[in-house]
């Protein structure tokens, strides 16, 4: 894969469409161990797309099947409105039939993937371009309280059905495009811009953390950080020996992936319970 290649990780060949007769709304796929029933989803927006891959090696590792329930832009959560969005309505019927799916299909485990950020601000990230995330009709204003409410009633809707439910956290944003840039810095000498303090980051999910924080004292819930293996005291590094972490400024690259992986592979290392 070349440096600024990112086709493979947003739209996985490892991931193939379910059965129509499944009761699976229409793009969900199946990834994992091919030869059992799947048992953890994987369901968010872009950044659930890019985590595809190394979910799969893992649950192929751990012989563990596994259902992918992704839309660009669609948070994973219940009783979100787009305002605006072409997709909000494809956004809302795939959140609603995961949630009444997982109560009746055997999923005993549901991780939850999103640029959260960008959902509890409204807004994008260091001039990048792009439509805001708008939740209400009054703006971004409410959009923290919004997300606050139906993230809890949505990760409590799954727990109810006895299925584990398993928080990634956010990934730390860049001010530039990441893999363009180390290109740039490659081919043509291009000084690279400095990469994001964790002052910054925290300024950026001041309002994400303490929400999973306030979560991961649910029954059923884990949380999982992948700042805590992308950032040091100090920053949040852009690239690791010469190789970008990052696509564009905010969804990982390989490079960035085979970082977390070990944070990949907890999740599959917890056996949920049974759904009731």
């Amino acid at each position: 894969m070349s440096l600024i290649d990112e086709t493979e990780l947003r739209k996985s060949s490892l991931c193939l469409p379910v059965d129509a007769g499944s009761g699976w709304p229409r793009g969900v796929c199946r990834a994992g161990n091919s030869a059992v029933a799947p048992t953890t989803l994987l369901w968010g927006d872009s950044h659930a797309q890019f985590y595809t891959n190394v979910m799969h090696a893992e649950a192929v590792r751990t012989g563990q099947g596994l259902l992918v329930a992704a839309i660009g832009g669609c948070p994973p959560m219940t009783g979100i409105v787009l305002e605006g969005r072409s997709k909000a309505e494809a956004c809302h019927q795939l959140a609603d039939a995961v949630v009444r799916q997982v109560a009746t299909q055997g999923i005993r485990r549901v991780v939850l993937a999103a640029r959260w950020a960008y959902y509890v601000e409204g807004s994008r990230y260091g001039g990048e371009a792009g439509e805001p995330a708008i939740l209400s009709a009054r703006g971004v204003e409410n959009n923290q309280s919004i997300v606050e409410t139906q993230l809890e009633a949505t990760v409590k809707a799954i727990a109810a059905t006895g299925a584990e439910v398993v928080l990634l956290g956010p990934v730390p944003e860049q001010r530039f495009k990441v893999s363009p840039a180390v290109v740039r810095e490659r081919v043509w000498g291009q000084t690279l811009p400095p990469a994001e303090t964790h002052a910054d980051f925290e300024v950026r999910q001041r309002h994400v953390m303490p929400l999973l924080e306030k979560l991961s004292h649910l029954p059923h819930v884990r949380i999982l950080y992948p700042d805590r293996l992308l950032c040091d005291a100090q920053t949040c590094a852009f690239a690791h020996d010469g190789l970008p972490l990052y696509t564009d400024n905010n969804h990982l690259s390989t490079f960035g992936l085979q970082r977390i992986a070990p944070m990949m592979a907890e999740i599959f290392q917890v056996q949920p319970t049974a759904s009731r």
